[in-house]
């Protein structure tokens, strides 16, 4: 009895969209994974992986102007805010690797669980990525 409960609550539980990746078909989780492959969404995160921000323009002349004309100080001053740029620059490569990772690992995933035929799973994970990266 106790099980019986606990099923009828866990299908309770269950969302509209859970219950449509069970019925999902092989030509419903191909089309999604080629949505997927063909959004600009997905170029843009797969493109930008090791990408590092850059210091703006004003911000190296001023380390520049601090080199030349600002004495001791100066030097360590523009030392200071050279070593925040390249953290700055070494944190958003390392971000933009692990959304690319993030993301690959969740399509290869998908792509892994159509392959065995289990196109509830394919579907469930192609729409995480629909999601997560905003595609129409």
């Amino acid at each position: 009895m106790k099980t019986l409960a606990l099923t009828v609550t866990a299908l309770a539980a269950l969302s509209a969209a859970q219950l449509s990746h069970a019925e999902c078909t092989q030509q419903d989780a191909t089309t999604k994974m080629q949505k997927i492959l063909a959004s600009d969404e997905y170029r843009e995160v797969v493109s930008k992986a090791g990408e590092m921000e850059q210091p703006s323009t004003e911000r190296s002349l001023m380390k520049s102007g601090l080199r030349m004309f600002g004495g001791r100080g100066g030097a360590v001053g523009a030392e200071v805010m050279q070593e925040e740029d390249n953290a700055k620059a070494r944190n958003s490569a390392m971000a933009t690797v692990a959304d690319t990772k993030a993301v690959t690992t969740t399509l290869n995933d998908a792509g892994t669980a159509l392959g065995r035929g289990d196109y509830a799973t394919a579907c469930m994970l192609y729409d995480k990525l629909i999601v997560d990266l905003a595609i129409q």
